[in-house]
């Protein structure tokens, strides 16, 4: 059997099958992950964003802050022993009526409001909270079978970076065929076809009595 050998090629091309995998999973699994809410959540989103200062706003000169309709913020979640949030999630509000950013030095380089998954669970009775956290289960639910389909890609790299070739690996694990694109399988499986073919014709008759003959016959001198 003709050697199909181990590439950065093929590991890429399985790379992207395995994707392919994962992103149909994601679509299946959370379709709405990434989509825009459209509530009017500015209550919720002013006291995020305000926070303790959310006194001083009616304070203020309405021309001096920025209004929006729209608002990008950060939801952190997964707290560590050390206190610290591992995973933070950005979840985009539309529809806000009645929204202002707090006004900070760098007007367009202000960070996003941001609070805890902890925070917005003690905030139900605010429109907009319930949908917040649906799609925020959604986005875990994403992460969880993103970092299954790496932990796939990576266990695969390992596997294969420890045989010889393909057909060795494809031999040891035929499962593997499925996360292998069909143009090398198609590959290993032409050259079986093609040995048996040679096989099947020479086998039709006896080659080697007829070169041991040949050999009898130019050693007395016939030829």
């Amino acid at each position: 059997m003709a050697t199909v050998y181990i590439t950065r090629e093929l590991l890429g091309r399985i790379d992207n099958r395995i994707n392919k995998m994962r992103d149909q999973e994601v679509q299946l699994e959370v379709p709405d992950n990434d989509k825009t809410i459209t509530v009017n959540a500015s209550d919720l989103l002013m006291q995020m964003a305000w926070g303790d200062h959310l006194h001083v706003f009616p304070q203020l000169p309405k021309e001096w802050l920025k209004y929006s309709t729209s608002q990008d913020f950060v939801v952190c979640t997964d707290r560590a022993e050390n206190g610290e949030y591992q995973q933070k999630y950005t979840i985009n509000l539309n529809g806000l009526v009645g929204f202002y950013e707090a006004p900070t030095p760098e007007r367009w380089g202000a960070p996003r409001p941001s609070c805890t998954k902890e925070w917005l669970e003690t905030k139900l009775h605010l429109v907009g909270t319930q949908e917040i956290l649906a799609q925020l289960e959604q986005k875990e639910l994403r992460k969880t079978i993103n970092d299954k389909w790496d932990k796939v890609k990576s266990d695969i790299h390992t596997y294969l970076n420890k045989c010889k070739s393909l057909n060795e690996a494809l031999r040891l694990w035929p499962a593997l065929q499925m996360y292998v694109p069909q143009e090398y399988i198609d590959r290993v499986n032409h050259k079986v076809e093609r040995r048996k073919r040679e096989t099947e014709i020479t086998e039709t008759v006896d080659l080697d009595g007829l070169t041991a003959t040949a050999i009898a016959a130019k050693l007395s001198g016939v030829v």
